[in-house]
């Protein structure tokens, strides 16, 4: 049989890639690096808090303080679970390269509040410094939201958090979204 190579296909003679007939709808083909592979999906995480009024108050946060909020899942977890408390964590088998998003809404109890909010693995802070949000809230009872992003290695059972820090008094949070996206 003579070698062909793909780019000489005419749309015709393409094919679909083996296996394609029983592959999962929203799955794609990972290569194992061994002339083989399998269909997979992408692992996503998602965990959501947001007040109906009054926030959840943290008193004095001097120090970073776990954001531990009533938060609920509003759309399919692959790979992730969530305990309801603001902690998202991956359950797949591979460890993966994933992408962090967190957002955290709040308000100060005083004014000219410096506030740092960062994302922490496994109790720990995570790097790189893209996972962290910092911001002086101006005013009285200021409020503010802190973005972060970055990317990150999950392992089974790792799981992500998000704390917080303010230069004096109490925060009351009223938002809380964290999305893990993982890349195959």
């Amino acid at each position: 049989m003579a070698t062909v190579q793909h780019s000489t296909l005419t749309s015709a003679e393409l094919h679909e890639p083996k296996g394609i007939a029983t592959a999962n709808a929203n799955t794609v083909y990972v290569a194992d690096g061994a002339g083989s592979g399998q269909w997979r999906q992408a692992p996503t995480g998602f965990l959501n808090y947001v007040s109906s009024g009054t926030g959840t108050t943290i008193t004095a946060p001097a120090t970073f303080t776990l954001v531990n909020v009533a938060s609920a899942t509003h759309a399919a977890q692959r790979q992730y679970s969530h305990n309801g408390a603001g902690r998202l964590t991956y359950t797949g088998a591979t460890t993966i390269s994933t992408k962090i998003h967190a957002t955290l809404a709040l308000q100060t109890s005083g004014s000219n509040v410096e506030v740092v909010s960062q994302i922490f693995l496994n109790g720990s802070p995570a790097l790189p410094a893209q996972f962290v949000a910092e911001q002086t809230v101006q005013g009285s009872n200021g409020i503010t939201t802190l973005p972060m992003v970055g990317y990150v290695e999950l392992s089974t059972n790792d799981y992500v958090e998000v704390f917080v820090q303010a230069s004096t008094g109490d925060v009351e949070v009223f938002g809380l979204n964290i999305l893990a996206e993982g890349v195959l």
